[in-house]
């Protein structure tokens, strides 16, 4: 009995055993010390360089034979455009010498010739060739206003006249090109191109005090960001030729729509033009009070002649007479003032360099003031006309046998036996 226990109780000691599966052992989890980390990051895609096309390297140093060449083969290259997204047209604007007469050196200035011809006739191939002058320059600029931008004084003469409408142009930000000739590339303006450029664009939609999109004349657009690094004035040029054009204080009192004026930016980003802001305002308030002080006394003298004016046709009606309108002033009755007044005609004009003369008129007589000189020119006879023209039929000993002052547009015209000069008096 005890052997037959024994027996079963070994039989039940040995039963897990037989009913369960031994859990096999698991390999430690270890990277294999050469499997390289496999990289997470994408990789930029390979560049493929494109190279460029010939027809800008042709454009760019003004190569005309090559160039009509490469278009009679292809015409369709004439609006591709390069790497950095400019039209032939464009990098053409970019390279283009223009003229420049104040060269002395021979050599140089027949260089300079040479250059400028070969440029204008690339530029008028391209043109003839269907070059679109309206395609955007990476700047959003076109054609024209990217000669503006560029400071290129002979292609924008060229390219304007194939636009109906070029002086009202505008960019994206509502700037006219009197705007974006604050922006013009400095290294590449030549003398004067300020003046020489706004004499073809203002009009009557575009004026000095035409406002961008921002609300900003070009005055304010001009000191409105930073034009200089550190405290190199080099847009000192831009603002003195811009503020010759400004004949009172209204530019400086206008505001952008930040309620921010010329001299506010001036402050802040371009303390460089402040001192000639503050010069230009102090020397416009004196003119601006001469001005007022001379029309006063001048209403004050118009007004007496006037009366007596009125009182000659009482008596001469009186006497049996025609009246006395347009009749010779005696010496009863004397006129003197004098003014500033510049020679206006063409030459004066581009070299700015205008004959400044002070005029004194009397009844019977005019007396001119310039530089050293001093010429007396006598009057046979004098008259004021009731539109307020001073007219004075002179002697000819003095050079000039005519001479006319209209008060309201302040012009004196002198007329000698060679032609007649006009003063336009400031």
């Amino acid at each position: 009995m005890c052997r037959l226990l024994i027996f079963f109780t070994i039989i039940l000691l040995s039963f897990p055993a037989i009913s369960q599966k031994p859990t096999p052992k698991q390999p430690p989890k270890t990277a294999h010390p050469k499997s390289p980390v496999p990289e997470t990051k994408a990789q930029p895609a390979k560049q493929t360089a494109v190279p460029e096309h010939p027809v800008f390297a042709l454009v760019s140093k003004g190569d005309y034979t090559e160039l009509e060449k490469l278009l009679a083969r292809d015409q369709t290259i004439v609006n591709l455009r390069n790497a950095q997204g400019y039209t032939p047209l464009h990098w053409l604007t970019i390279h283009y010498v223009d003229y420049r007469p104040d060269i002395l050196d021979l050599q140089a200035a027949r260089k300079n010739t040479e250059l400028t011809e070969a440029y204008f006739s690339c530029m008028k191939l391209l043109v003839k060739n269907g070059a679109s002058l309206y395609l955007l320059t990476p700047e959003y600029l076109n054609a024209v206003q990217f000669a503006v931008y560029k400071g290129k004084l002979d292609v924008f003469n060229y390219l304007k006249n194939f636009f109906k409408n070029y002086k009202s142009l505008r960019d994206g930000n509502g700037n006219t090109l009197l705007h974006l000739l604050a922006d013009a590339d400095l290294s590449n303006k030549r003398d004067r191109f300020e003046q020489q450029m706004v004499e073809n664009i203002l009009c009557d939609d575009v004026n000095l005090y035409t406002p961008n999109h921002e609300g900003q004349i070009p005055l304010i657009y001009l000191l409105s960001k930073p034009r200089c690094p550190g405290s190199k004035n080099c847009s000192l040029g831009d603002l003195l030729e811009l503020l010759s054009l400004y004949e009172n204080l209204s530019a400086t009192r206008v505001k952008d729509k930040y309620g921010m004026t010329a001299m506010d930016y001036a402050k802040k980003y371009n303390p460089w033009a402040v001192s000639h802001l503050e010069n230009f305002i102090a020397t416009a308030t004196v003119r601006e009070k001469n001005q007022r002080e001379f029309q006063q006394k001048f209403e004050q003298q118009v007004q007496e002649y006037q009366r007596k004016v009125k009182e000659w046709e009482t008596k001469n009606a009186a006497s049996g007479g025609g009246g006395c309108q347009n009749c010779t002033i005696g010496e009863s009755f004397t006129i003197e003032f004098e003014d500033e007044c510049y020679v206006s005609n063409q030459q004066a004009r581009k070299s700015g360099k205008g004959a400044r003369a002070t005029v004194k008129f009397y009844n019977s007589r005019i007396e001119i003031f310039s530089g050293n000189q001093h010429r007396t020119c006598y009057a046979k006879a004098s008259r004021l006309h009731p539109d307020g023209t001073y007219e004075y039929i002179l002697d000819e000993g003095c050079g000039y046998r005519w001479a006319g002052y209209k008060s309201s547009e302040g012009v004196l015209m002198l007329e000698s036996p060679v032609g007649t000069r006009t003063f336009l008096c400031k």
